[in-house]
């Protein structure tokens, strides 16, 4: 027999839910409790240094706009933070450029080269 479970399970949640709704039903599967996570990404640039993005709930709860790195050097120490868009891609972080592959509204990507500019070492 066929349910309304084995459908759901077979395509997705369905689009006539409201966001309150899915918020709920996400809410229903996940531990009380439970972990969660610190980190959403982590990337290397060319000097080793490590950035790490913060965690962003799914999104069935929030839509993100952004992603906020950090980024640690070499000592683990944090050195800078940053932000990217919410649906960017970064493919390579040189010592004074990002390369990001970048999607508009309308799901278009184009590439895109921003400089990295750092202030006098302290």
């Amino acid at each position: 027999m066929v349910t309304q479970d084995a459908i759901r399970q077979l395509i997705g949640t369905a689009a006539s839910l409201s966001p309150a709704e899915l918020a709920l039903d996400y809410l229903n599967d996940v531990t009380v409790g439970g972990p969660m996570p610190f980190i959403g990404k982590m990337r290397f640039d060319e000097s080793g240094r490590l950035w790490i993005a913060s965690y962003v709930p799914d999104p069935v709860l929030v839509v993100p706009q952004e992603w906020r790195w950090t980024i640690i050097d070499e000592n683990g120490l944090p050195l800078a933070r940053m932000t990217t868009g919410p649906s960017d891609d970064i493919l390579e972080i040189g010592d004074d450029y990002m390369l990001l592959r970048e999607r508009d509204d309308m799901d278009v990507e184009s590439m895109a080269m921003y400089r990295i500019e750092r202030g006098p070492a302290h």
